[in-house]
């Protein structure tokens, strides 16, 4: 690390510890809270939502420095459209759940605005369209041909999505967006996010005081920001289409249970209810344990594949049997006494 690196390992570590010494200040300021409704939100009191006010502002001053002076590990972030489709995609999607998170847009606006920023950075960035999908554990390729931006298109918007949906519960997504940060910066050499790491330490512990959420503008944010790495990590053979799986299939899966299930009842797939995960294991164990328990779920086939060196098709399949256990343990329990931790 040269000196201007520490200077912004520096700066970006000072960041957080300044917002939220001053949280009290920056939520009159911003004026941006969720507040409880004891249906869908049973936090007790109105809570600063600009979680992601935070990581769009790192994100500003690491990926300028990384882009514009250093360079040397972005080499799939290359020219002026490169650049501009970048932080054009990674700050609209911000944008657009800062207002959503200040007005409350309709699920089909929200869609329409996703699906637009979307593809113009598709349209400009030919490189962030997935062309052909390699699965390690069959050894099979399959070519998209002229349905790669369609599909690119969907996975991110269904990521996106599945994020969004899986924030409903302190630390979760923080903690699920900085593992994924870990496997960025270790298994696949991207340094940068090494900037990332004080931030996600700070934020969670506000977080799990409920001081702060990560609101619609961290989750979109993140949903973009990781499907843009995910997707150029993917296309210059970083990681294998089974990895890309192995490491979203939980959020993933719980987003189609819930449009499965929401359909079967005649419902609308887009309305919300408590029947996430975290809700349903929430009714038996108190948050901290439930964060626990789904950390777990996600974590777990991760290492058996990275650190054990399981076979992919048995990594998947362990995490899914133990998403469909929970699922199955959980659903339809009464709620009881929570056991404390």
């Amino acid at each position: 690390m040269n000196d201007f690196s520490l200077l912004i390992f520096i700066i970006c570590s000072l960041i957080p510890i300044l917002f939220f010494y001053k949280l009290e200040f920056f939520s009159k300021k911003i004026n941006l809270f969720d507040k409880p409704d004891n249906k869908l939100k049973i936090h007790k009191k109105n809570t600063l939502s600009g979680g992601g006010i935070i990581f769009a502002s790192l994100t500003l001053i690491i990926f300028s420095y990384e882009i514009f002076y250093y360079e040397s590990d972005l080499f799939f972030i290359e020219g002026s459209k490169t650049k501009f489709v970048f932080f054009f995609g990674i700050f609209s999607t911000f944008f657009l759940g800062l207002y959503d998170d200040k007005y409350t847009l309709l699920y089909k606006s929200k869609f329409i605005y996703l699906i637009l920023i979307i593809y113009i950075c598709l349209l400009i960035d030919n490189d962030l369209s997935i062309k052909v999908l390699r699965f390690d554990s069959f050894k099979k390729i399959i070519y998209l041909n002229n349905f790669d931006n369609l599909f690119t298109c969907l996975c991110i918007l269904l990521f996106i999505n599945a994020l969004n949906l899986f924030d409903g519960l302190n630390l979760q997504v923080g903690a699920y967006v900085a593992l994924i940060f870990l496997i960025f910066t270790f298994l696949f050499n991207q340094t940068y996010f090494i900037y990332y790491f004080f931030g996600f330490l700070i934020f969670l512990i506000f977080n799990h005081r409920t001081k702060i959420f990560l609101g619609n503008n961290g989750s979109l944010f993140f949903g973009f920001f990781i499907s843009y790495f995910t997707i150029k990590f993917h296309n210059y053979n970083y990681i294998k289409s089974d990895e890309v799986f192995l490491l979203m299939m939980i959020p993933g899966m719980d987003m189609f249970r819930l449009f499965l299930m929401r359909i079967i009842k005649g419902k609308n797939p887009f309305k919300g209810d408590r029947n996430h995960i975290h809700h349903l294991i929430s009714k038996r164990f108190n948050h901290f344990v439930t964060f626990l328990i789904i950390q777990l779920n996600i974590a777990t086939p991760i290492i058996a594949y990275y650190y054990f060196k399981s076979s992919m098709g048995f990594s998947i399949l362990l995490g899914i049997f133990i998403y469909l256990l929970l699922i199955l343990k959980f659903t339809n329990i009464k709620n009881k006494k929570k056991f404390k931790f």
